[in-house]
C-alpha cells in the first residue's frame, strides 16, 4: 500500500504512535524500492535532533554532500538532488516538524526526488499523503485461539520470532497459544510492545507473562542496548510523544484518559473541563492529538466521530493524570456524564429508539465499567447504586448476566439497610439474575425487600412491577394458580395507573400462563391484545416476546407452519436487540417446531446451541420450560439414535450465536418439511 502511494505522491508520511512500527515499515519499503531509484535510497535518522535548522545539514551528510563556504546547506542539497532519482527516508520527523518547509522546497527543486517520512505528526504540506500505520494484525475477539487459525497473524508471528531470539527452543503450542493471543491483544498489536514482552519468555512462560500484564509499562522494559533509549522501554516511547506536546495538549491528553475505549466530542467537552480550563478548544485539541497519533479516530454506527486511545497509551495517560492532581475531578465528572447518559437511555429503551439506545450503551460499556470501578475505589455507594440501578435493564437484555451479578452484589453490599429507589431497583434486577440461575429462594427474598421499600416510599409502578415479577417466579415453577393471582393483581394496578407498558407486559404473561394451562385459544386472544399494545408503542422487545409466546400457542393447536413463522419473526427481533437470553429461548421454540416437522438433526443442533448460549451467560431453563424441551429432546434422540443425536448436539454447541440464528431461520426449508411428525 505504501509503495502504491509513492507511485502517485512524492511525499508520503507514515504516522502513528511510538512503537507502532513506522521505522520498520519505512526501511522495508526502501529495500523493496531500491532498484527503482538509480541514485539510491537514503535513510536520514532525525531522532537525536531538536533543532529544525539541522535537518537539511543532516540530509546533506546522509547523501554525501560536503559543507561549502559559498552556499547554504539548503542550496547545496537542492543543487545536488536537482537531477537525481532518489528516495529519502526521513525517520522520526516529529521533533523537527518546523523543517517541513525545507522538505517542500527540496521536492519542488528536484523532480526525481521522493520522500518517505516517519513521524508521530504529519508535516501538513499540500503535497503530503498520510498513511497511518496500523497495529499488527490480531486474531478477532471471539476467534478460537487454535494454532492453525491464528498462526498467520502478524502479531503472533512477531511474538514467536522475538521469543525465539531470547529463548531458542520457544515455540507456539496448543497449551500456550491462548495466552499468547491474549498477550498480543492486550498490547494493541504494537510491535515495540510485543517485542519487549516476547523477550520476557526467557524467564516467564506466556501464562505467567499474561498475569503480569496488568501493568504494561512496568513490565515492558529491557529492549536491546543498541536501540535508541526511547525504544528500550514502552514508557520511554510514550514519554517521547508526551514531551512533544505543548502544555495545553498535555492537559487534554491526560484528562481524556478517563475514557475507556472511546468517546464522542460532547462527552470530551464535559470531562475535559472538570479539573479546570485545559487552555485550548477541545475540538482543536482532539484534532491535534489525532494528528500526533495519540488519539485514534473511528466512526460510530450513527456516523458521529469517536476517538480513543490504544490501551498501552491510556495506561501511561492515566499515570500522568493521577500525578497531575487532576484525576479525582476528571474521573468523577466522567462517571457523572455517563450516569446522565444512562438515565436518558432509560426513557428510550421501551420504544421506537430501543435498539439504537441499547447499541449506544453497548458502545459505552467500557466507560460504564470505568465509572463503576471509580465509584468503588472512592467508596461512593450512592454513585455506584445509581449507576447499577440504571444499567440493570441493559445488562439483562444484552446477556451480560455475570457482570450484572457482580455489580449488583457490590452495590447491595455497600448499601445494606438503605431505603431508596435505587436499592429497590437493584433488588428487582438481582431477583431476575437469581431467577436466571433458577435460585428462586434468593429471587423471592430480593423481591420481598424491594416490595417493602416500594410500599414505604409509595412507588406504585415499582409495586406493580414487583408483583408481576413474583408471578413470573411462580410460573417458572409451574405453580400456575399462584402465578395467575399475582398477574391479576399486577394488571389491576397497571390499569389504575393507566400504564400501557405495564398492562401489555402483564397481558403477555397471562397469555403465557393460559397456554401453559392448556388453554391455547384463550392464550392467543390475550397475546394478540398484548401484541397490539406493544406494536403501538413500537417496543421491539415486547413484540418479540409476544410473538414467541404466540408461536408456542399456535404450535399447541397444530398450526406448525404458523408457529415457525412467528418464532422466526421473534428471533429476528431478538437478534436486532442483541438479547442472548431470549435468543436461547427462541432457539428452543424453533427446535420444537423442527421436531414437529421431523427435521431432527436441525432440532438437535438448535437444542445444543441454546444450551451453549445459556451456559455462556449463566441462564438456565426454568423448570416448566425444561420439561417441555426435554420432551422434544427425547423424541429427537430416540428417532436419530444416541450417537447421531450427540453429534448434531455437539455441532450446535460449537456454533456462534449468529450461526445458530441463521440455522434456526432455515427451519422448514428441508424437503418435505411442511408435514408434521404425526401426519
Amino acid at each position: 500500500r505504501v509503495k502504491e502511494l509513492l507511485s502517485s505522491s512524492r511525499l508520503v508520511t507514515l504516522s502513528g504512535p511510538g512503537g507502532c512500527g513506522k521505522t520498520r515499515l519505512a526501511i522495508e519499503v526502501g529495500k523493496q524500492l531500491i532498484a527503482d531509484f538509480s541514485d539510491g535510497v537514503h535513510l536520514v535518522a532525525l531522532a537525536s535532533l531538536n533543532d529544525p535548522t539541522l535537518v537539511v545539514p543532516t540530509i546533506a551528510k546522509s547523501v554525501g554532500l560536503q559543507e561549502s563556504a559559498t552556499e547554504s546547506p539548503l542550496e547545496g542539497v537542492k543543487n545536488l538532488l536537482r537531477n537525481k532519482q532518489m528516495l529519502l527516508i526521513l525517520d522520526n520527523f516529529e521533533r523537527v516538524v518546523d523543517a517541513a518547509g525545507d522538505v517542500a522546497e527540496l521536492l519542488s527543486e528536484a523532480p526525481g526526488l521522493e520522500v518517505l517520512v516517519t513521524s508521530r505528526a504529519t508535516l501538513r504540506l499540500q503535497s503530503e499523503q498520510e498513511f497511518p500505520v496500523p497495529p499488527l494484525g490480531l486474531p478477532h475477539i471471539g476467534e478460537a485461539p487454535m494454532i492453525d487459525s491464528v498462526a498467520h497473524y502478524e502479531a503472533i508471528q512477531l511474538f514467536e520470532e522475538r521469543a525465539r531470539a531470547a529463548k531458542p527452543d520457544f515455540t507456539v503450542t496448543p497449551e500456550n497459544v491462548s495466552d499468547i493471543t491474549e498477550i498480543v491483544r492486550r498490547l494493541d498489536g504494537l510491535p515495540l510492545a510485543i517485542e519487549l514482552a516476547a523477550v520476557r519468555v526467557k524467564l516467564l512462560p506466556p501464562a505467567a507473562l499474561l498475569k503480569r500484564l496488568s501493568s504494561r509499562l512496568g513490565l515492558l522494559t529491557g529492549g536491546p542496548r543498541d536501540l535508541p533509549a526511547r525504544q528500550q522501554t514502552l514508557r520511554n516511547a510514550i514519554d517521547w510523544d508526551y514531551e512533544l506536546l505543548v502544555e495545553e495538549e498535555q492537559k487534554l491528553f491526560r484528562r481524556l484518559a478517563a475514557f475507556a475505549q472511546g468517546f464522542d466530542l460532547d462527552s470530551a467537552y464535559e470531562v475535559a473541563q472538570a479539573a479546570g480550563d485545559p487552555g485550548m478548544d477541545v475540538l482543536d485539541g482532539v484534532e491535534s492529538l489525532v494528528g500526533k497519533s495519540l488519539l485514534r479516530q473511528a466512526h460510530s454506527a450513527d456516523g458521529d466521530p469517536r476517538f480513543g486511545m490504544l490501551q498501552t497509551i491510556r495506561e501511561y495517560a492515566l499515570e500522568v493524570l493521577t500525578d497531575s492532581g487532576e484525576g479525582d475531578a476528571t474521573r468523577q465528572r466522567h462517571a457523572e456524564v455517563f450516569l446522565d447518559l444512562a438515565r436518558r437511555a432509560m426513557s428510550e429503551l421501551r420504544g421506537a429508539n430501543q435498539i439504537r439506545w441499547l447499541e449506544r450503551l453497548e458502545l459505552e460499556h467500557d466507560n460504564y465499567r470505568a465509572a463503576l470501578t471509580w465509584a468503588g475505589e472512592q467508596a461512593d455507594p450512592d454513585l455506584e447504586m445509581k449507576l447499577v440501578a440504571v444499567l440493570m435493564y441493559f445488562w439483562s437484555t444484552r446477556g451480560h448476566l455475570s457482570e450484572a451479578r457482580k455489580w449488583a452484589e457490590s452495590a447491595l453490599g455497600r448499601s445494606e439497610g438503605a431505603r431508596t429507589l435505587e436499592r429497590s431497583e437493584i433488588l428487582g434486577g438481582a431477583s431476575l439474575l437469581a431467577r436466571a440461575r433458577t435460585d428462586y429462594d434468593a429471587a423471592v427474598a430480593h423481591l420481598s425487600e424491594s416490595l417493602d421499600i416500594q410500599r414505604e416510599l409509595g412507588l406504585k409502578r415499582g409495586i406493580a412491577e414487583t408483583i408481576k415479577a413474583l408471578g413470573n417466579i411462580e410460573a417458572d415453577q409451574n405453580r400456575l394458580d399462584a402465578a395467575g393471582e399475582y398477574y391479576e393483581e399486577s394488571l389491576a394496578l397497571w390499569r389504575q395507573l393507566d400504564d400501557t407498558l405495564g398492562m401489555s407486559q402483564t397481558l403477555n404473561n397471562l397469555g403465557y400462563l393460559a397456554r401453559t394451562q392448556g388453554r391455547a385459544e384463550a392464550a392467543i386472544e390475550m397475546l394478540d391484545e398484548s401484541l397490539e399494545l406493544f406494536r403501538q408503542m413500537e417496543d421491539k422487545q415486547g413484540i418479540a416476546r409476544c410473538l414467541m409466546n404466540l408461536a408456542g400457542a399456535t404450535r399447541d393447536l397444530g398450526r406448525v407452519k404458523e408457529s415457525g413463522d412467528l418464532a422466526k419473526e421473534s428471533l429476528i427481533l431478538w437478534r436486532q436487540l442483541g438479547d442472548t437470553w431470549d435468543v436461547a429461548d427462541c432457539l428452543d421454540e424453533l427446535a420444537l417446531v423442527a421436531v414437529e416437522i421431523n427435521a431432527l438433526h436441525r432440532a438437535a443442533r438448535l437444542f445444543g446451541a441454546s444450551e451453549a448460549l445459556r451456559k455462556a451467560i449463566g441462564a438456565r431453563r426454568p423448570p416448566a420450560e425444561q420439561v417441555l424441551c426435554m420432551k422434544g429432546i427425547e423424541i429427537a434422540r430416540s428417532q436419530l439414535g444416541r450417537n447421531a443425536f450427540t453429534d448434531a448436539w455437539q455441532e450446535g454447541t460449537r456454533m456462534r450465536m449468529e450461526e445458530a440464528i441463521d440455522h434456526a431461520l432455515e427451519v422448514g426449508s428441508e424437503e418435505g418439511g411442511e408435514s408434521t411428525r404425526t401426519a
